[in-house]
């Protein structure tokens, strides 16, 4: 007599398991990703990830220029923004006309730090010759855009 596995037992497995499959952390990169499930990472969509613009900086904490102003300028509004960090755990930031003076603070990889008090896009990645300023820390490393980034003043 043959016997049969419960239809519903058997639809039921196949939802958590291609849920769990498709689960990605916020936190993590394509590359993150495709090692967690064992395949090549996707091409970054296009226009995401300029390839040429500066890569994040193995160690932040030694690449980036102390008391040097790091600006932005809007294409389309001519605005200049500026952020300036401090070799003692301060910062000065140039934004939407207001200047503002606080604190940073390093997260535990070395190469974001959270600026203090600050609800828009409060963390920095350093990178070799530019930082970006990220949203939060969920954004990955690698995802890098030029309306980020701020380069030294020259």
């Amino acid at each position: 007599m043959r016997r049969q596995f419960p239809s519903g037992l058997l639809g039921a497995s196949l939802i958590v398991l291609l849920a769990s499959c498709g689960q990605r952390s916020p936190g993590e990169n394509a590359q993150d990703y495709a090692n967690k499930v064992g395949g090549p990472a996707a091409a970054p969509a296009s226009g995401s990830r300029a390839t040429s613009l500066p890569q994040a900086a193995a160690n932040g904490r030694k690449t980036v220029t102390f008391a040097t102003p790091y600006t932005q300028v809007d294409a389309s509004t001519g605005v200049k923004r500026g952020l300036t960090l401090n070799q003692d755990g301060t910062f000065d930031l140039l934004e939407n006309g207001q200047a503002t003076h606080g604190t940073y603070t390093w997260l535990p990889d070395g190469k974001r730090l959270r600026l203090n008090g600050v609800a828009n896009r409060p963390i920095v990645l350093i990178a070799n010759g530019a930082i970006y300023r990220l949203t939060n820390e969920n954004v990955p490393i690698d995802d890098l855009t030029q309306d980020r980034m701020y380069q030294p003043a020259r």
